[in-house]
């Protein structure tokens, strides 16, 4: 049987051990609230990329990409650095459009500015902007532009360019026929 003496020797030697434990938690827990500090940390996260190499593809149209710089804008906008784009369409001759700068937009659109080059088949036009739609399936500028191919050189005011019918319609137009110069 247990004495009286060691139960409340054990009893005590219990009762240090728990007070012990409480003050060293309440310690541990003082000394990591004190060197914890809150620090606000915010991220903007700019979509940025340098050399891209990308593929779009619509309903009936592909879409390749090649720019030094992308970057995201609002609504699904990119605005584009030094582009190379070209569309393909089944049957249909390929078109590639280059130039400084362009955006595209979601639905497919183009707006292409600042040394812009556009190539199908035979045909070359140069200018300082151009717009494709691609719901009409059309380019065109409303500035001066110059243009070639096989038959003749000319330049004009303005254009627009049927990619279904391969038809020109330029406005303001001064023509040289004969060899391409």
């Amino acid at each position: 049987m247990i004495s009286f003496k060691k139960l409340t020797l054990f009893s005590g030697y219990l009762s240090l051990a728990l007070l012990f434990g409480v003050s060293a938690f309440l310690f541990i827990g003082f000394m990591q609230k004190e060197t914890i500090k809150t620090v606000n940390v915010s991220f903007e996260v700019k979509e940025k990329a340098l050399g891209v190499d990308l593929w779009r593809f619509s309903k009936i149209r592909k879409y390749h990409i090649i720019s030094q710089e992308m970057v995201k804008l609002k609504n699904g906008v990119l605005k584009l650095i030094k582009p190379k784009l070209w569309v393909f369409e089944p049957a249909k001759p390929d078109v590639f459009l280059i130039s400084n700068e362009a955006v595209i937009y979601p639905n497919n659109d183009i707006y292409a500015y600042g040394d812009v080059r556009l190539k199908r088949e035979d045909l070359n036009i140069y200018g300082d902007e151009a717009k494709y739609s691609s719901e009409e399936k059309t380019i065109e500028s409303s500035k001066p532009f110059r243009g070639s191919n096989k038959k003749s050189n000319f330049k004009g005011k303005s254009f627009v360019y049927y990619l279904d019918s391969s038809k020109l319609i330029a406005r303001g137009v001064d023509i040289w026929l004969g060899k391409n110069r």
